[in-house]
């Protein structure tokens, strides 16, 4: 029989050779090669194959080394041992591609792949016959030249040599997620808590924290948290509840353990607990250290403070407590006048503070010395205060020159009546030095007298 091999997949019988007829042709198309046996059945060989065939030219009984290819059923399979190569004689793998490759009907014949790599429609399993994700790999994976054949990857996990990107072909990083502005990047979760990494929202900017609602907790040393921030705000270093808006826990309940400090150029500052469970600000460089309540009121003891400086309490100092009074501040003066007439109003006075009245005035129990400041002011309106209240204090301290005006004109009175008693007593003495020469002369008359009686 003659077959016409113009499609060496599909042999058509184009004639036959009459029985007992010894085929003795091999017929070649391509890299295949055709030869029929006395038994009408068609052998195909692979010429790539290292196939060795014999034919006996009595019986035509055709024998070859086994082929590597096989037809089973509609399958086609290679049982060599070695590799496959396409598009290379030297294939390394058991299946080497020199090219792209594309796999699926819809690329078939329409879609080429990239240079030298592959496009595929479905799913591609690694380790798996039912991949349920466009890749599916049951197992770790290794990407990189580096890691290729030499380093194994974790279990069920990934490890790659480059850059990854996540909506970007320009990763720069190891790994680089771009997103659209206002969107969440990265999300961690247990399923309950969830963190997050964001950009853009109204204020702009890049955003990390927990998209539910938890607290987010910052440590070091996998040790426990050194920051929390709370979901109401608050923030708290060295404790995991804040009851304000930043609560800084010392690491450390002995005395001198700071708690804050702040490094400026020329001037440190420090909080700090000291003796007595007292809380320490110190300025550390040796300089000032100051409260400015910007146009504000300071209080200790007190949080409405009524002046400059408002204490609750008592005070007690070493050292002086000293007022502005340089000439060089002042001008337009006048001297005082009527002081001592004025200070003779004013009325000492022992009282009681009305402590339940006004307990958050801290008035203490013991009975009180004083004046009352509606009389100072009636005489001396310039050492009375008043604040926002209307409730009054006296500036004791500035009753001093008032004081000393008073004694100033009562040291006058006394020398003007020291004087007049010096000049009486002058007459007085005058008087009595006449007295006495009037009575010695008395003497002397009353002597003559005796004297001319008896005669």
């Amino acid at each position: 029989m003659a077959f016409n091999i113009s499609n060496p997949a599909a042999p058509i019988l184009s004639a036959t050779i009459a029985t007992g007829a010894v085929p003795n042709f091999v017929a070649v198309a391509g890299t295949h090669a055709f030869v029929a046996n006395a038994s009408s059945t068609m052998q195909v060989f692979n010429l790539f194959c290292p196939n060795t065939i014999t034919m006996d030219p009595g019986t035509g009984e055709i024998t070859s080394q086994p082929s590597a290819w096989a037809f089973q059923g509609d399958h086609l399979a290679n049982t060599n041992l070695g590799n496959v190569g396409i598009g290379t004689s030297d294939p390394a793998s058991k299946l080497d591609v020199e090219g792209g490759m594309a796999v699926g009907a819809t690329y078939s014949g329409t879609t080429a792949a990239p240079t030298n790599g592959v496009i595929i429609e479905g799913n591609v399993g690694i380790g798996t016959t039912t991949p349920a994700s466009k890749l599916d790999v049951e197992g770790g994976l290794a990407v990189g030249a580096t890691y290729s054949g030499t380093s194994a990857a974790p279990t069920n996990g990934a490890i790659i040599e480059g850059s990854v990107g996540i909506g970007t072909t320009t990763a720069t990083d190891k790994l680089t997620v771009r997103t659209a502005t206002s969107n969440y990047g990265l999300t961690h979760t247990d399923g309950t808590i969830t963190l997050g990494s964001f950009v853009g929202g109204s204020s702009g900017g890049g955003w990390l924290g927990t998209k539910s609602n938890h607290a987010l907790h910052l440590f070091t040393n996998n040790s426990t948290a050194q920051m929390t921030v709370a979901t109401n705000g608050n923030v708290g270093i060295g404790t995991t509840g804040p009851g304000a808006r930043l609560e800084v826990l010392a690491p450390s309940s002995s005395n001198s353990a700071p708690a804050f400090k702040a490094e400026m150029s020329g001037a440190n500052l420090l909080v700090y607990k000291g003796a007595n469970n007292a809380t320490v600000v110190e300025n550390t460089s040796g300089t000032h250290l100051a409260l400015q309540a910007a146009g504000g009121n300071v209080g200790i003891g007190t949080t409405t403070p009524a002046q400059r400086l408002s204490v609750t309490g008592n005070i007690c100092y070493t050292g002086t407590i000293g007022a502005c009074s340089d000439r060089r501040y002042k001008t337009d003066f006048t001297p005082l006048s009527g002081s001592l007439a004025k200070v003779g109003l004013l009325q000492g006075l022992y009282y009681d503070w009305r402590t339940e009245e006004f307990p958050e005035k801290e008035f203490p129990a013991e009975r009180q010395l004083g004046f009352i400041a509606q009389d100072i002011e009636a005489l001396f309106p310039e050492v009375v205060l008043t604040d926002a209240q209307g409730y009054k204090s006296v500036d004791y301290g500035r009753l001093t020159p008032v004081l000393v005006e008073a004694i100033k004109e009562l040291n006058a009175l006394v020398q003007q009546q020291q004087a007049t008693i010096s000049d009486q007593s002058t007459t007085l003495n005058t008087l009595r030095t006449q007295l006495d020469a009037n009575t010695a002369l008395m003497q002397q008359l009353q002597s003559v007298l005796e004297a001319q009686s008896r005669k």
